[in-house]
């Protein structure tokens, strides 16, 4: 009987394995849905890419997309990011700088402690919540630290997300990315990730500073790492990778600094911003006076400013009522503030972004490459980066839907995909059709190697039963009979007379259970003749 139970057990425990690894298999979007991850290098000028600094992205770069992506208006950290993630210019997702006045709440905005109303303007849906939106029970998204992931749209959370966490390697980052893409449960398909440079040190010391380029170097290495991942976990060749930035970076010297408490007094408005671009509100019956103060100064200084029903149309930046009554932008390479109070490190020169996003020094960066991108492609034609959200929803195969409307359009940028199809030819019932179809095969699937192994375990069960040796036909008779059957017996003679036959069947009449006895007996004859 132990032979039996071991061999069950083995035949229970390998059915159980099977079961479990196929059961995880149908239960990961990874195996029916696209693959996209997002990377984001705060600040990451377009021209770094080079093959002597970025040897990875440049790779990257000549085996699939490189574009001409334009950021939105104000070139900022936090308005471009939730502008990436929504479709949506500032001025309709309310993000308009990295500090903002809101009058409607009367409070000023703080990325640290601000609640969720500040980023969930509808119809704002962003590209990680869509995702998850359109199949809850297999779409799955993640977050590595972007920007306004922590909020709840529209009763709609990401599923996972890594709070800000200097102290995480950049590399220690990528393996928990690619962990949510592989050993959890369930696996995400769909990636945003976020990293602080170069942006924080060519703050510092210029976007061309030594410290500066030190840091694009080991962004690149962070590149190079995601790469071997995600070829250990032979993903590479399904997974969709956009690299960008928010924005670029412009060189700014120590003798081009605009103090405006040098010609306008402080007292007459409040400011809410941050260099080289500020909302203005003038206190009660001083709204003509600090604009014509504002005005004749910017004639002869490196500045222009604006009453926002002026604003450009171009700029996209005039509708919301977080843009105040009165917008300065300084000219590029100038910085502009109430009273410059800080000291960068590199003293004579720094960095600063936030200016026109027609300009080359903000040109953010963008590199695509995956299964759906074009190889070796370079568009030149230069699009807004609201464009991102339709071109990701079509990656995810999220595209067309009016659920998920936006400023962009992926006609601005169609023909980098692979083939080069139109938007509206993609056909969302096939991916349904596809999951009804896998669906239903997997759980034949089940059903099919449950019924095989139980099949096999029932056919071993009986061989073994079958087989059991000779002494213990004889030892269990024996002790039912209250003799030593062997005794009888004469080892050297294989075939048994009948009247010894008829001996044993007689005894065995008196056992509780002869037709057993009788069985056992009657395999035992079988296998000596």
């Amino acid at each position: 009987m132990t032979t039996t139970t071991t061999t069950m057990c083995y035949i229970h425990r390998l059915y159980t394995t099977i079961s479990l690894i196929f059961i995880k298999s149908l239960l990961s979007p990874i195996c029916c849905h696209p693959i996209l991850i997002v990377i984001s290098f705060d600040g990451f000028r377009n021209d770094y890419v080079r093959p002597d600094l970025t040897p990875h992205m440049f790779k990257l770069a000549n085996n699939g997309v490189r574009a001409h992506m334009r950021s939105s208006f104000v070139t900022k950290t936090y308005p471009n990011h939730q502008t990436i993630a929504t479709g949506f210019y500032e001025e309709f997702h309310g993000i308009i700088n990295n500090e903002m006045f809101d009058p409607l709440y009367n409070e000023t905005f703080n990325v640290d402690n601000s609640s969720d109303i500040w980023w969930n303007e509808s119809p704002v849906i962003p590209i990680w919540i869509a995702n998850q939106m359109v199949d809850p029970v297999n779409r799955f998204s993640a977050s590595m630290q972007w920007p306004g992931s922590q909020v709840v749209y529209k009763n709609h959370a990401i599923k996972y997300r890594q709070e800000w966490n200097d102290t995480l390697t950049w590399n220690k980052r990528i393996d928990i990315i690619i962990k949510w893409m592989t050993d959890s449960i369930p696996t995400a398909n769909c990636v945003f990730a976020y990293f602080d440079e170069p942006d924080t040190t060519a703050h510092e010391y210029g976007p061309f500073g030594d410290e500066t380029i030190e840091k694009v170097r080991i962004a690149d290495q962070t590149i190079g790492h995601l790469i071997n991942r995600l070829e250990q976990k032979r993903l590479l060749s399904k997974t969709n990778i956009i690299i960008l930035s928010d924005h670029g970076m412009a060189e700014v010297k120590s003798d081009r600094v605009i103090n405006l408490n040098t010609f306008l007094d402080p007292d007459l408005y409040h400011i809410y911003g941050a260099s080289p671009v500020w909302s203005i509100e003038p206190k009660h019956k001083y709204e003509e006076q600090v604009y014509q103060t504002l005005l004749n100064a910017s004639k002869t200084k490196n500045f222009t400013v604006y009453k926002r029903e002026d604003i450009p149309e171009y700029l996209h930046y005039k509708k919301h009522r977080r843009i105040l009554s009165i917008f300065i932008v300084a000219d590029e390479g100038w910085d502009i503030y109430k009273n410059m109070t800080w000291t960068p490190k590199g003293i004579h020169q720094w960095g600063n972004h936030g200016y026109d996003n027609r300009l080359e020094s903000m040109r953010p960066l963008f590199i695509a490459n995956g299964p759906t991108f074009k190889s070796g492609y370079n568009h030149t034609k230069p699009f807004v980066n609201v464009d991102l959200y339709p071109l990701m929803l079509y990656v995810l195969q999220l595209y067309p839907t009016i659920q998920f409307p936006s400023n962009g359009s992926l006609t601005n940028i169609w023909d980098i995909l692979i083939p080069p199809i139109y938007a509206d030819s993609y056909d969302s019932s096939a991916q349904k059709w596809f999951n009804f179809i896998f669906y239903i095969f997997g759980g034949f699937g089940i059903l099919f190697f449950g019924s095989v192994c139980l099949i096999c375990s029932t056919n071993i069960g009986k061989s073994v039963r079958s087989r059991r040796s000779t002494d213990v036909v004889w030892e269990s008779l024996g002790s039912g009979l209250d003799i030593d059957l062997r005794s009888h017996l004469d080892p050297s003679v294989n075939d048994f007379s009948k009247s010894f036959d008829d001996d044993i069947i007689s005894r065995a009449n008196r056992l509780q259970k002869p037709e057993e006895t009788l069985l056992l007996l009657e395999d035992s004859d079988e296998e000596d003749l």
